[in-house]
Protein backbone atom coordinates (compact mmCIF):
# COMPACT_ATOMS: atom_id res chain seq x y z
CA UNK A 1 0.00 0.00 0.00
CA UNK A 2 3.28 2.54 0.92
CA UNK A 3 4.38 1.92 -2.62
CA UNK A 4 1.17 2.73 -4.22
CA UNK A 5 1.17 5.73 -2.50
CA UNK A 6 4.67 6.43 -3.53
CA UNK A 7 3.87 6.20 -6.89
CA UNK A 8 0.83 8.42 -6.86
CA UNK A 9 2.66 11.45 -4.83
CA UNK A 10 5.55 10.89 -7.88
CA UNK A 11 2.62 11.14 -10.21
CA UNK A 12 1.42 14.02 -8.81
CA UNK A 13 5.15 15.85 -8.80
CA UNK A 14 5.99 15.09 -12.53
CA UNK A 15 2.80 16.41 -13.20
CA UNK A 16 2.90 19.61 -10.96
CA UNK A 17 6.47 20.28 -12.29
CA UNK A 18 5.51 19.56 -15.81
CA UNK A 19 2.63 22.46 -15.73
CA UNK A 20 4.74 24.88 -13.96
CA UNK A 21 7.40 24.10 -16.63
CA UNK A 22 5.01 24.58 -19.57
CA UNK A 23 2.78 26.98 -17.62
CA UNK A 24 0.62 29.54 -20.00
CA UNK A 25 0.44 33.08 -19.72
CA UNK A 26 -3.06 33.72 -21.66
CA UNK A 27 -2.87 37.05 -23.71
CA UNK A 28 -6.26 39.11 -24.50
CA UNK A 29 -7.45 41.33 -26.71
CA UNK A 30 -4.36 43.44 -28.74
CA UNK A 31 -1.85 41.03 -26.77
CA UNK A 32 -3.12 38.55 -28.14
CA UNK A 33 -3.68 39.92 -31.58
CA UNK A 34 -0.05 40.89 -31.96
CA UNK A 35 1.30 37.55 -30.68
CA UNK A 36 -0.83 35.72 -33.59
CA UNK A 37 0.14 38.12 -36.01
CA UNK A 38 4.11 37.67 -35.06
CA UNK A 39 3.21 33.82 -35.88
CA UNK A 40 1.10 34.10 -38.83
CA UNK A 41 4.45 35.57 -40.42
CA UNK A 42 5.89 32.18 -40.25
CA UNK A 43 3.23 29.86 -41.46
CA UNK A 44 3.23 28.77 -45.04
CA UNK A 45 -0.11 27.84 -45.71
CA UNK A 46 -3.80 29.54 -44.67
CA UNK A 47 -7.23 28.47 -44.72
CA UNK A 48 -10.09 26.88 -42.87
CA UNK A 49 -9.92 23.59 -40.71
CA UNK A 50 -12.60 21.96 -43.27
CA UNK A 51 -9.81 22.83 -46.12
CA UNK A 52 -7.18 21.58 -44.69
CA UNK A 53 -9.26 18.04 -43.20
CA UNK A 54 -9.87 17.50 -47.07
CA UNK A 55 -6.89 16.08 -47.54
CA UNK A 56 -7.76 12.86 -45.74
CA UNK A 57 -11.30 12.78 -46.63
CA UNK A 58 -12.17 9.08 -46.95
CA UNK A 59 -8.80 7.76 -45.20
CA UNK A 60 -9.02 5.61 -42.02
CA UNK A 61 -6.94 6.93 -39.30
CA UNK A 62 -5.65 9.94 -38.51
CA UNK A 63 -2.51 11.84 -39.35
CA UNK A 64 -2.67 13.90 -35.95
CA UNK A 65 -0.56 12.94 -32.54
CA UNK A 66 -3.86 13.74 -30.52
CA UNK A 67 -7.09 13.94 -33.39
CA UNK A 68 -8.54 16.91 -31.19
CA UNK A 69 -7.53 20.52 -30.60
CA UNK A 70 -5.54 21.24 -27.32
CA UNK A 71 -3.28 23.87 -25.64
CA UNK A 72 -0.08 24.17 -27.27
CA UNK A 73 3.02 26.65 -26.63
CA UNK A 74 5.25 27.03 -29.45
CA UNK A 75 8.81 27.90 -29.07
CA UNK A 76 10.44 29.43 -32.08
CA UNK A 77 14.29 30.96 -31.94
CA UNK A 78 14.08 32.82 -28.36
CA UNK A 79 10.49 33.91 -28.52
CA UNK A 80 7.58 31.88 -27.44
CA UNK A 81 3.73 31.93 -28.36
CA UNK A 82 1.45 30.97 -25.49
CA UNK A 83 -1.92 29.29 -24.73
CA UNK A 84 -2.24 28.55 -28.48
CA UNK A 85 -4.95 26.11 -29.95
CA UNK A 86 -3.25 23.62 -31.53
CA UNK A 87 -2.67 20.25 -32.99
CA UNK A 88 0.83 18.01 -34.36
CA UNK A 89 0.11 16.67 -37.66
CA UNK A 90 3.17 14.03 -37.48
CA UNK A 91 2.59 12.31 -40.79
CA UNK A 92 2.85 16.05 -42.60
CA UNK A 93 5.60 17.36 -39.45
CA UNK A 94 3.41 20.16 -38.99
CA UNK A 95 1.37 22.29 -36.05
CA UNK A 96 -1.66 23.27 -36.96
CA UNK A 97 -3.03 26.45 -35.21
CA UNK A 98 -6.26 28.56 -34.82
CA UNK A 99 -6.59 32.72 -34.00
CA UNK A 100 -9.24 33.81 -32.05
CA UNK A 101 -11.48 33.59 -35.01
CA UNK A 102 -11.10 30.16 -35.28
CA UNK A 103 -9.18 30.48 -38.62
CA UNK A 104 -6.41 27.60 -39.12
CA UNK A 105 -2.76 27.87 -40.22
CA UNK A 106 0.02 25.54 -40.57
CA UNK A 107 3.88 26.14 -39.33
CA UNK A 108 6.23 23.49 -40.22
CA UNK A 109 7.39 21.76 -37.75
CA UNK A 110 11.16 22.09 -38.75
CA UNK A 111 10.99 26.45 -38.02
CA UNK A 112 10.01 25.49 -34.05
CA UNK A 113 12.55 25.26 -31.49
CA UNK A 114 10.56 23.34 -29.73
CA UNK A 115 6.72 23.05 -28.16
CA UNK A 116 4.19 21.57 -25.98
CA UNK A 117 1.11 19.95 -26.40
CA UNK A 118 -2.01 19.79 -23.41
CA UNK A 119 -4.79 17.29 -24.71
CA UNK A 120 -8.33 18.27 -25.10
CA UNK A 121 -9.06 17.91 -21.45
CA UNK A 122 -5.95 19.41 -19.89
CA UNK A 123 -5.18 16.15 -18.00
CA UNK A 124 -1.68 15.31 -20.10
CA UNK A 125 0.94 17.68 -21.64
CA UNK A 126 3.72 16.23 -23.58
CA UNK A 127 6.77 18.47 -24.97
CA UNK A 128 8.49 17.80 -28.16
CA UNK A 129 11.97 18.44 -28.81
CA UNK A 130 15.24 18.13 -30.57
CA UNK A 131 17.17 15.42 -28.89
CA UNK A 132 21.31 15.43 -30.25
CA UNK A 133 21.41 11.89 -28.15
CA UNK A 134 18.61 10.08 -30.47
CA UNK A 135 20.26 11.65 -33.57
CA UNK A 136 23.39 9.41 -32.87
CA UNK A 137 21.70 6.35 -32.70
CA UNK A 138 19.37 7.19 -35.41
CA UNK A 139 20.33 9.70 -37.80
CA UNK A 140 16.89 10.05 -39.46
CA UNK A 141 15.85 11.77 -36.27
CA UNK A 142 18.63 14.24 -35.68
CA UNK A 143 15.98 17.19 -36.31
CA UNK A 144 13.06 15.49 -35.63
CA UNK A 145 11.32 16.89 -32.61
CA UNK A 146 10.37 13.75 -30.43
CA UNK A 147 8.00 13.48 -27.63
CA UNK A 148 9.30 12.98 -24.24
CA UNK A 149 7.24 10.68 -22.12
CA UNK A 150 9.17 10.71 -18.76
CA UNK A 151 11.68 13.03 -17.79
CA UNK A 152 13.75 12.89 -14.72
CA UNK A 153 16.95 13.40 -13.41
CA UNK A 154 17.94 9.89 -13.85
CA UNK A 155 16.20 8.42 -17.42
CA UNK A 156 14.13 10.10 -20.17
CA UNK A 157 11.43 8.02 -22.14
CA UNK A 158 11.06 9.08 -25.59
CA UNK A 159 9.18 8.76 -28.44
CA UNK A 160 9.76 9.22 -32.20
CA UNK A 161 5.69 9.26 -33.48
CA UNK A 162 5.06 8.28 -37.04
CA UNK A 163 2.31 7.92 -39.29
CA UNK A 164 2.31 5.45 -42.22
CA UNK A 165 -0.39 5.87 -45.27
CA UNK A 166 -1.10 2.61 -46.25
CA UNK A 167 -3.11 2.63 -50.12
CA UNK A 168 -6.10 0.44 -50.35
CA UNK A 169 -5.18 -3.02 -51.80
CA UNK A 170 -8.43 -5.07 -52.58
CA UNK A 171 -7.72 -5.87 -56.22
CA UNK A 172 -6.41 -9.29 -57.03
CA UNK A 173 -5.82 -13.02 -55.86
CA UNK A 174 -2.98 -11.43 -53.90
CA UNK A 175 -4.04 -8.15 -52.30
CA UNK A 176 -4.18 -7.63 -48.54
CA UNK A 177 -7.83 -6.96 -48.70
CA UNK A 178 -8.24 -3.48 -47.69
CA UNK A 179 -10.54 -1.54 -49.04
CA UNK A 180 -9.38 1.99 -48.29
CA UNK A 181 -6.49 3.52 -47.54
CA UNK A 182 -5.46 4.09 -43.80
CA UNK A 183 -3.21 5.78 -41.89
CA UNK A 184 -1.30 3.62 -38.82
CA UNK A 185 1.15 4.86 -35.84
CA UNK A 186 4.41 3.61 -36.63
CA UNK A 187 6.16 4.26 -33.01
CA UNK A 188 9.41 4.09 -32.44
CA UNK A 189 10.50 4.03 -28.72
CA UNK A 190 13.90 5.40 -26.97
CA UNK A 191 15.67 5.11 -23.14
CA UNK A 192 18.45 7.71 -22.58
CA UNK A 193 20.14 7.22 -19.08
CA UNK A 194 22.89 9.87 -17.74
CA UNK A 195 24.85 11.52 -20.42
CA UNK A 196 26.11 8.82 -22.83
CA UNK A 197 23.29 5.84 -22.08
CA UNK A 198 21.01 5.50 -25.36
CA UNK A 199 18.94 2.69 -26.45
CA UNK A 200 16.11 1.82 -28.55
CA UNK A 201 13.65 0.12 -26.49
CA UNK A 202 10.52 -2.22 -27.27
CA UNK A 203 7.68 -1.50 -24.76
CA UNK A 204 7.36 -4.98 -22.80
CA UNK A 205 8.99 -6.36 -19.42
CA UNK A 206 11.97 -7.93 -20.73
CA UNK A 207 12.98 -4.96 -22.73
CA UNK A 208 12.59 -2.77 -19.82
CA UNK A 209 14.27 -4.50 -17.12
CA UNK A 210 17.33 -5.33 -19.59
CA UNK A 211 17.61 -1.43 -20.48
CA UNK A 212 17.77 -0.35 -16.83
CA UNK A 213 21.40 0.30 -15.75
CA UNK A 214 20.77 -0.32 -11.88
CA UNK A 215 18.22 -2.05 -9.24
CA UNK A 216 16.39 -4.55 -11.61
CA UNK A 217 15.34 -6.83 -8.65
CA UNK A 218 13.74 -3.39 -6.54
CA UNK A 219 12.08 -2.23 -9.60
CA UNK A 220 10.97 -5.79 -11.32
CA UNK A 221 9.27 -6.29 -7.61
CA UNK A 222 7.39 -3.26 -7.75
CA UNK A 223 6.32 -3.80 -11.05
CA UNK A 224 4.89 -7.29 -9.74
CA UNK A 225 3.54 -5.90 -6.51
CA UNK A 226 1.76 -3.23 -8.35
CA UNK A 227 0.24 -5.33 -11.75
CA UNK A 228 2.37 -2.19 -13.85
CA UNK A 229 1.76 -3.39 -17.41
CA UNK A 230 4.97 -2.93 -19.47
CA UNK A 231 3.98 -3.57 -22.87
CA UNK A 232 2.34 -0.14 -22.40
CA UNK A 233 3.95 3.62 -22.50
CA UNK A 234 1.82 4.37 -19.33
CA UNK A 235 3.35 1.53 -17.52
CA UNK A 236 6.59 2.82 -18.27
CA UNK A 237 6.02 5.77 -17.20
CA UNK A 238 5.27 4.40 -13.74
CA UNK A 239 7.97 1.87 -13.78
CA UNK A 240 10.94 4.75 -14.66
CA UNK A 241 9.19 6.81 -12.17
CA UNK A 242 9.75 4.32 -9.12
CA UNK A 243 13.18 4.34 -10.64
CA UNK A 244 14.32 7.50 -10.43
CA UNK A 245 13.99 7.06 -6.18
CA UNK A 246 16.39 3.90 -5.94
Amino acid sequence: MKKVILVLLLAATVQQVSAQANKNTFLEGAAAERNFQDLKKLTTTTGTVQTYDNRYKGIKGSPFFWNNWGKGNLQIGDKEFENITAKYNVQEDEVWYQDAKGNAFILPATQLTSFALTDTLGLRTISFKRLPRVGQLEPALANKLLAVLHEGPRSQLVLAPQKKLLKADYKGPYSAGREFDQIIDVADYFLLFGERNVQKIKLNKRSFLKALPANQAQVEDFVKVNNIDLNTESGWVKALAIFETL
